[in-house]
């Protein structure tokens, strides 16, 4: 009989892999004659400074990945503050919570910063607890115990989704490995 997993455990991988994928085609010459095809197509209310103003890469593309990343793998939630994952992301250099301003931090959060910052923000992003400002900076927060705030550039978060993305997916692959050896 063949072993059943979860294919949701494969969309943080998928995510990242398509990123990088439409990272390099947002990068090609004939993505902007494509790009401006394709909404002339779509015959939505755009005006021309709108049209101008598309980017691939927009906060679509960013809130799109940290759901991938952050929500779909509901078992990442599971994990103790001394899983592997975990203990990587408190190893890493520049430290994982140095990617963002905290505003506001739970106590605890002292003792397990990559647990709770992965914790928290996947609360905000599941439950929209997020705002953007007009120069694409993010700002995450909680409204019920533990709260937090936190703010982020949008390089930084860019670099933050590259570098912990590939973390993230590498663990929701592992569970679903171990899913299939059970």
């Amino acid at each position: 009989m063949e072993k059943r997993y979860d294919l949701r455990l494969d969309i943080p991988a998928r995510a990242m892999i398509n990123g990088n994928i439409i990272e390099a085609v947002h990068r090609d010459t004939l993505f902007d004659k494509v790009k401006r095809q394709k909404l002339g197509e779509m015959q939505l209310n755009l005006n021309q400074a709108d049209l101008d103003s598309y980017h691939l890469l927009d906060q679509s593309y960013v809130a799109s990945l940290l759901y991938c990343l952050l929500v779909v793998p509901k078992e990442l939630m599971n994990l103790s503050k001394n899983d592997e994952l975990f203990q990587t992301l408190d190893n890493m250099v520049p430290a994982l919570p140095s990617f963002f301003t905290l505003r506001e931090t739970p106590p605890e959060f002292t003792c397990a910063p990559s647990y709770w910052l992965i914790r928290l923000l996947r609360n905000s992003i599941s439950h929209v607890l997020y705002e953007i400002d007009s120069e694409n900076n993010w700002i995450f927060w909680t409204e019920r115990s533990p709260l937090w705030k936190a703010s982020i550039e949008r390089e930084h978060l860019m670099e933050f989704l590259s570098t912990v993305g590939r973390k993230l997916s590498n663990r929701a692959l592992s569970i679903k490995n171990e899913q299939l050896r059970s």
